[in-house]
């Protein structure tokens, strides 16, 4: 009588195998659209972002034109007076002696002008530099 062999389940397999390049392909598809997805993600937040500093600079600008608007109304020199009334302070214009008259010394402009005269050599700029 013949005895028959068992068959060793450990080593049986119950399911499918796949090729392993087509699992290398698939998992590489999912990262792709996993990093895909994150980009959009990540450009869509700057994109929100960039339009909310948009409209903040819009109204700091209109502020800033506002504000600027407004020193030169005060900056006008009859305001400047009807301010030095308002607060009791009485000016006049300086007397020649109170005039410090500052001067550059001749070795600055000596200076200054050679400066001048490198920087256009430098430039290749030859005469008289007229706008067009």
């Amino acid at each position: 009588m013949k005895i028959k062999k068992r068959k060793n389940r450990k080593k049986t397999v119950n399911g499918k195998a796949y090729p392993a390049p087509f699992v290398g392909i698939v998992i590489i598809v999912v990262l792709t659209a996993l990093v895909y997805s994150y980009l959009v993600y990540s450009c869509q937040l700057l994109g929100a972002d960039i339009k909310v500093m948009e409209k903040q600079r819009v109204t700091l600008k209109k502020r800033y034109v506002n504000e600027e608007c407004r020193w030169m109304e005060e900056k006008a020199p009859a305001k400047i007076s009807a301010a030095l009334r308002r607060h009791n302070i009485v000016m006049t214009w300086p007397t020649s002696r109170q005039v410090v008259r500052l001067n550059v010394p001749a070795a600055r402009k000596q200076r200054i002008a050679s400066l001048g005269s490198r920087l256009t050599t430098r430039a290749g700029i030859t005469g008289t530099v007229m706008n067009d």
